[in-house]
């Protein structure tokens, strides 16, 4: 039983791309939202293929690798939000950090 119940806390949350900003979800019915205009910030990890949306406050919403459609949700944030991505590489003793910023479509 105690396996099972710590799976449950292991399973991803459900992220969605809405109108008002990004939503995160979890199996349990707790729900996080940051709006477009509150997000300050765009993180991306290549080790762990983390991304993280971060706002004023100072909270985050992470798609994981485990999550579908990474590229998809890393470009429709960037797109939306046209905020520049810090790309991190590397190991904790050795990282190489840039920041990229944001060039339109044409």
């Amino acid at each position: 039983m105690a396996v099972l119940a710590a799976l449950a806390f292991t399973i991803p949350p459900v992220l969605v791309i809405d109108v008002d900003g990004v939503i995160s979800r979890t199996w349990f019915g707790h729900e996080k939202k940051i709006r477009w205009e509150n997000i300050v910030s765009l993180h991306y990890h290549f080790g762990n293929k983390y991304f993280t949306v971060r706002d004023r406050d100072g909270r985050t919403i992470v798609h994981t690798a485990f999550h579908v459609e990474g590229k998809w949700f890393r470009d429709s944030v960037r797109e939306r939000t046209r905020l520049p991505m810090t790309i991190t590489r590397g190991s904790i003793l050795k990282r190489d950090t840039i920041e990229l910023p944001y060039i339109g479509r044409k």
